[in-house]
């Protein structure tokens, strides 16, 4: 598999590109809103094989237990662990017949994995427990649905799992699992994925829109789901796994959440408006404890976006999918337009991404965007500590990265390289691996070829 180049830069580790904007006359459709392309980073990356014999592994975590675990979740159901640099020959979890067969390009599968901040802190609430997000084929009572017209069908369910280890140390899972959240899915596609917590031991979930394109159709009502409060579809939802209040009686919904105590908006709802949240990152910052939330979101198919948030200080904000696409106004079958008539007050003003860079440093709920020049992509940002992705979905090339605490200028990455054909998997396809880097801002280092991808 070759790697693309998604003409990006990365903040903080070299100059951001100028992303230069057109003005096309106002209502008509901006077939490219960054004609100018985006100068070549003077980064370079180095990459060494962590994890092989892979076949769609799209993202990697660690249980902040001390132990030198990685976590590396497969697309198909499996969970590997790398620890020492050695790879596991068992998979940890296996979910793969539960999640069954994968058609080409699905976006169905293990796409979630978060241990709870006390997973191995011995006799807390947290301790041994984990959670994952996958696609089941359906069957199941849900918790939350959209309505469907006569002869239509749900493609499949998103279910979220707690899993708590008797023995949080061992080498393979053995405990005691419960369903904390099940949700009915129009679509193969836009499922979100993302599971994190935040450092108040709050779980968010990203969900996607539902699937199909434009966010309309089958199972997208009549303003789409992104708009719609009523359904955790198009929604990043933050909840405590460990609490019951719920409707279910699963889980907690925290007192603080936005829209607790509306008739109109589900409480779980933290953020709203956006169309496949696949990954985002938390970052908290060492010297004053706040959290800033960097939150990707997959563009249709010109504008891709990077909304900063304030973990709590931006609680309910609407980030305008399906009305918006970056800070662009979205008309559905048409795409972006060049002017924001007729978009409520909160989503009309349109920010010049010319600096992204300042940007980013000066406004409180901003963004920065990209040109969709190859097909999708959403991007993973930079946090001091945790694991945090980025997927280009069209090439299924994934890359994660951590930065040390102590420093921002060495940044190891683990990039993913699937195999596009989920469905010959297990007959004979190549197998994909994972691999680690160093990304040095500095060096003259030439990049490696990633091994084991092709």
């Amino acid at each position: 598999m070759r790697l693309r180049n998604p003409r990006i830069t990365l903040p903080g580790v070299s100059a951001l590109g100028i992303l230069l904007l057109v003005a096309p006359a106002l209502g008509q459709a901006i077939a490219d809103p960054f004609p100018a392309p985006i100068p070549k980073s003077s980064v370079v990356v180095e990459l060494d094989v962590v994890a092989s014999g892979l076949v769609a592994p799209i993202g990697a975590t660690h249980a902040d237990d001390g132990s030198d675990r990685l976590f590396v979740f497969d697309q198909l159901g499996e969970i590997s662990v790398v620890e020492g640099g050695t790879q596991s020959a068992t998979a940890f979890l296996d979910l793969s017949s539960e999640i069954g067969a994968i058609p080409p390009f699905s976006e169905r599968g293990l796409i979630g994995l978060a241990f709870h901040p006390d997973f191995g802190n011995a006799g807390t609430p947290g301790a041994g427990r984990f959670y994952t997000h996958h696609s089941s084929p359906g069957g199941g009572t849900a918790d939350f649905t959209v309505p469907l017209n006569a002869g239509e069908t749900f493609d499949h369910q998103a279910v979220i799992t707690e899993w708590t280890m008797t023995d949080p140390g061992a080498a393979t899972f053995s405990g005691s699992r419960r369903e904390i959240m099940r949700v009915d899915q129009p679509q193969n596609n836009h499922n979100g994925g993302q599971l994190a917590f935040a450092p108040d031991g709050t779980l968010l979930i990203g969900f996607g829109d539902g699937g199909a394109a434009d966010d309309v159709g089958a199972g997208h009502g009549a303003t789409g789901n992104g708009q719609d409060p009523t359904t955790v579809l198009g929604n990043v939802l933050r909840i405590d796994p460990l609490g019951t209040n719920s409707a279910n009686g699963a889980y907690g919904i925290p007192a603080d959440n936005p829209f607790v105590g509306s008739a109109s908006a589900l409480s779980e709802i933290l953020y709203s408006g956006v169309r496949n949240p696949f990954r985002f990152s938390i970052d908290v910052d060492p010297a004053t404890s706040d959290a800033t939330i960097w939150l990707p979101d997959v563009g249709q198919g010109t504008v891709e976006e990077i909304n900063r948030l304030s973990f709590l200080g931006d609680a309910g904000a609407n980030l305008g999918w399906n009305l918006k696409e970056g800070s662009f106004k979205f008309v559905p079958g048409v795409g972006i337009v060049g002017d924001t008539t007729g978009l409520p007050a909160s989503l009309s003003v349109r920010r010049d991404p010319a600096n992204v860079a300042e940007e980013l440093d000066s406004i409180h709920l901003g963004h920065a965007e990209i040109g969709d020049h190859d097909g999708e992509a959403a991007l993973g940002l930079l946090d001091r500590s945790q694991t945090v992705g980025a997927a280009l979905l069209r090439s299924h090339i994934e890359v994660s990265a951590e930065v040390p605490s102590q420093s921002v200028e060495e940044i190891r990455i683990i990039v993913y390289a699937q195999d596009l054909d989920l469905a010959g998997a297990h007959s004979g396809s190549p197998p994909c691996a994972a691999s680690r880097a160093t990304m040095d801002s500095h060096s003259g280092r030439r990049s490696a070829t990633p091994r084991d991808s092709r």
